[in-house]
């Protein structure tokens, strides 16, 4: 059994650096393509669980709104800029 899980983990590793090889040699074009055909994939999966996970979702994407804010209000301040009276 340890024997097993050894030559599962060298194989994953062989995996994961061809991968990287593998996508290090796309052009952007292909990047883009692969990322649109997982994208797509995953839609399903994301149809299929929304109603489980829709509250979860909403937490986060609530809560990475808020740190955007927060980083568009520090980065005003860096620059200069007079932070707009409304939320960006």
């Amino acid at each position: 059994m340890k024997r097993d899980l050894k030559q599962l983990r060298q194989t994953w590793s062989k995996m994961e650096q061809e991968k990287a090889r593998l996508l290090q040699g796309m052009t952007f074009e292909e990047g883009a393509k692969e990322y649109l055909s997982l994208a797509k994939e995953g839609e399903v999966h994301l149809l299929a669980t929304e109603k489980l996970f829709r509250p979860e979702r909403e937490k986060y994407l609530t809560e990475l709104q808020e740190k955007l804010r927060k980083f568009g209000l520090w980065w005003q301040k860096q620059n200069g800029i007079k932070p707009e009276s409304k939320p960006l």
